[in-house]
């Protein structure tokens, strides 16, 4: 994209060999905390980011880097989408999610960036692709885990809030939407089955003095309530008031 040489401009780029160095409007790299406080110090306009190493433990154990090229291109992505009104950007209320419609709290250009940034991160050796293309939920847990990585980028390191409220509002709308249904298949499932009968017959064997002690007090208020059925039987109906 190419600025208008009047307008105020901020760069970045990553220290990773090859980088791409990045140009935006000062308006737009304000959304970032870091960015922002940098301008507001009159503080160099251009900064170089050193790549970051941080471990993942699911859904494999891995490593990955935050300001990559590869990240920092999002990043930029980001910035332009909202150059022409960077105001308007954090318009993500922080209340709970209440539904799994995502378009009822992100506007179409969000949802679209987050989709894209799924497409294109979602091609790596560790992601089982047949199971990607076919299984929800392995579907939802991978696109976690790959948002995690740009969440780690922007709201982390950046502190992007604007862009890290849609993300979260994201996952979570995938979360309510699916919770129903994975438990539903949860309970189908041999392993998840086996595991329930298992810590039932553990608690049974761990608290057989309290659950003696329930039926016992069952058995009790069984008979009580016979010699009350017992004693009503007894009891004659007259419609004289002498009881004659």
């Amino acid at each position: 994209m190419s600025l208008d040489e009047t307008i105020p401009t901020f760069q970045f780029c990553s220290s990773e060999p090859d980088s791409i160095l990045f140009e935006v409007p000062e308006s737009a790299a304000c959304l970032s905390g870091l960015f922002d406080s940098m301008l507001k110090s009159d503080s160099s306009k251009l900064i170089h980011l050193n790549p970051v190493t941080h471990i993942a433990d699911w859904p494999v154990r891995r490593n990955y880097q935050i300001n990559t090229n590869k990240l920092l291109n999002y990043v930029y992505k980001y910035f332009i989408l909202w150059s022409k009104t960077p105001s308007s950007a954090n318009y993500v209320e922080q209340k709970p999610v209440q539904t799994g419609d995502v378009t009822q709290f992100l506007k179409p250009i969000d949802i679209e960036f987050i989709n894209l940034y799924l497409i294109e991160t979602s091609n790596v050796d560790w992601i089982d692709k047949t199971r990607y293309n076919v299984e929800p939920t392995y579907t939802r847990y991978i696109n976690n885990s790959l948002l995690g990585e740009l969440l780690t980028q922007v709201d982390e390191f950046l502190n992007i809030e604007s862009l890290s409220n849609k993300i979260y509002a994201y996952i979570a709308a995938g979360i309510w939407n699916s919770s129903l249904v994975d438990f539903q298949n949860a309970t189908q499932d041999p392993i998840f089955k086996k595991l329930q009968e298992d810590a039932l017959a553990d608690w049974k064997e761990q608290h057989t003095e309290r659950i003696s002690q329930h039926v016992l007090k069952d058995l009790v208020d069984e008979e009580v309530a016979d010699v009350d059925d017992a004693a009503e039987d007894d009891i004659i109906v007259s419609d004289d008031p002498f009881g004659l």
